[in-house]
């Protein structure tokens, strides 16, 4: 394991990683201005800064 507590081989796949993390939070919500890729290329998002609230289970 490493220094979060998942256990190494989650961290290869992300929805692996994702259902990790959303069983050990409470909330996500947004924490700043979400700022968008700009190129012809690719849609997607550059920044979006967000915060967890912790679930009681995990703390």
């Amino acid at each position: 394991m490493d220094f979060h507590g998942i256990d190494q081989s989650t961290t290869r796949s992300p929805r692996l990683m994702l259902q990790a993390l959303l069983k050990r939070t409470r909330q996500i919500e947004l924490n700043g201005k979400v700022e968008r890729l700009r190129s012809n290329f690719l849609a997607g998002i550059k920044h979006m800064p967000v915060r967890f609230t912790e679930s009681r289970a995990a703390a």
